[in-house]
């Protein structure tokens, strides 16, 4: 969350196999004679692997380039629901606490008081609509 600096969720990235540049630790030039701390960098270490551009963030795996950005509101909303999850508890929990102010990481929504109630309020009926279509055709 920006206001509060707050970290609300944490990715792994180890399925990404990012792509690490060795052969600068290896010292191959050298014969390979480096220290343990600069070949346990050499492990680690992901140079030009990583690039931000309009809130993305791009990651180049070692198989295929990975594309990462920040969900807004609706989308945090949205993944309870998508994947057949149909988690439309927890979807509306979250959407209650966007309504009355305590949840945190609202990226998206209005400034504007009235017309980010508004937004949330619309949300949660078509959330209701949708837990009713579901909960019928069960």
């Amino acid at each position: 969350d920006q206001r509060s600096e707050e970290q609300l969720e944490c990715l792994s990235l180890s399925y990404c196999e990012l792509i690490y540049n060795t052969i600068f630790f290896k010292s191959v030039a050298t014969g390979g004679n480096v220290s343990s701390a600069l070949a346990l960098a050499g492990q680690n270490a992901c140079y030009q692997t990583l690039i931000s551009n309009q809130g993305c963030i791009f990651l180049l795996g070692v198989h295929t380039l990975y594309e990462i950005h920040l969900r807004d509101w609706s989308e945090r909303i949205d993944y309870y629901i998508e994947n057949g999850r149909n988690q439309y508890e927890q979807a509306l929990e979250l959407a209650y606490s966007m309504l009355v102010g305590k949840a945190k990481g609202l990226t998206g929504l209005p400034i504007d008081p009235i017309k980010r109630r508004q937004c949330i309020l619309d949300r949660m009926v078509s959330l209701l609509h949708s837990y009713l279509k579901y909960s019928l055709n069960y």
